[in-house]
């Protein structure tokens, strides 16, 4: 019996298309709509997996879960998921877990009561083992962050190059005291940006500091907080690499309370996200970007593969997006 991937591969075109064929045509080409039509009438295919089961059987929602709503990475992210479903006709259901996995567990229940057909993670709080074997029962993706040993199809940017080219920057900018302000090391892209940190300062033959690194909770006021430690150092670093942009703007605003410049000339400050407000703030914020609409459009087309192939053997996919430095006034 054909299988979506088998229409997908006799038209040339993506597992995503033949899924929005059947969905919304409104969307494709119309050559598009042409080879994948023959195809459907050569191979015989009836959308008889997941596309019939969400419109006959299936709750048609997928699970979005979130460690917290405030953080202004997630928003942009979430659009697009939502965006992208609506092709589907598939309802988005977004909860809360608060890094807790007890509330992780209980919002997953909705799996085994058919409530919703899979889930989205922007980031678990499950070890790698119950992740494995959950997926091996419903179709789960990673996005953004992700937990190391998860066999889930998963969508990120490769945040230890990412930051390794952040920490790059600062040594071409001239300074060779870099400190980190890095976040909770269970978030598996915490401690591959630590690696990209260390990657950099060995390549340019830059020792480690133990003093410069700096591990806090995600936010503005934490960046404060731990800026005015590494600050108050005998020898204080003269630029910051921060693990996100709340931490890195707080950075920056605990120098210029202290009366120092910022920027060129100044201590130099480099977060991550490009977050709306990186470029609002005085000065800007020189920023690792991240393709956040392309990571929800992705985390879907995951979804949907991953749910019509879940019972097969196909490999897990795991998709790593451009990243992109976006330098601004806090470094040059």
């Amino acid at each position: 019996m054909a299988t979506i991937k088998d229409v997908a591969k006799r038209a040339g075109v993506s597992i995503a298309s033949v899924s929005r064929y059947f969905n919304n045509k409104a969307l494709l080409s119309a050559d598009k709509c042409a080879a994948i039509e023959n195809a459907v009438q050569e191979l015989s295919y009836s959308p008889s997996s997941f596309g019939r089961g969400l419109r006959l059987s299936r709750s048609g929602k997928v699970l979005v879960l979130l460690p917290t709503m405030s953080n202004p990475i997630y928003q942009k992210v979430l659009s697009s998921i939502e965006e992208e479903s609506v092709h589907y006709g598939i309802t988005v259901l977004t909860c809360a877990t608060n890094n807790d996995p007890y509330t992780e567990r209980h919002l997953l229940q909705m799996l085994q009561n058919h409530y919703v057909d899979g889930a989205i993670f922007f980031a678990s709080s499950l070890p790698a083992a119950e992740l494995n074997v959950l997926s091996r029962r419903y179709p789960l993706v990673q996005c953004i962050e992700f937990v190391r040993g998860a066999q889930l199809p998963s969508v990120s940017v490769d945040n230890q190059i990412a930051a390794c080219d952040a920490v790059e920057h600062l040594i071409a900018c001239g300074h060779k005291r870099i400190a980190m302000i890095s976040g909770q090391r269970h978030y598996g892209s915490t401690v591959e940006r630590e690696e990209g940190y260390h990657d950099a300062l060995r390549h340019h033959g830059i020792a480690a500091r133990k003093e410069y690194l700096v591990n806090t909770m995600y936010g503005y006021h934490s960046g404060m907080k731990a800026a005015a430690e590494l600050l108050a150092l005998p020898e204080p670093p003269t630029a910051i690499f921060a693990v996100s942009d709340a931490i890195a703007i707080g950075a920056v605003k605990e120098a210029l309370n202290r009366g120092m410049r910022v920027g060129r000339n100044g201590l130099a400050v480099v977060g991550f996200d490009d977050s709306t407000i990186a470029s609002m703030y005085t000065p800007t914020l020189t920023s690792v970007h991240q393709p956040r609409g392309q990571m929800g459009k992705m985390a879907v087309e995951l979804f949907m593969h991953r749910a019509e192939t879940l019972r097969g053997s196909e490999p897990v996919r795991q998709v790593i997006l451009p990243h992109t430095l976006i330098r601004r006034q806090s470094t040059t």
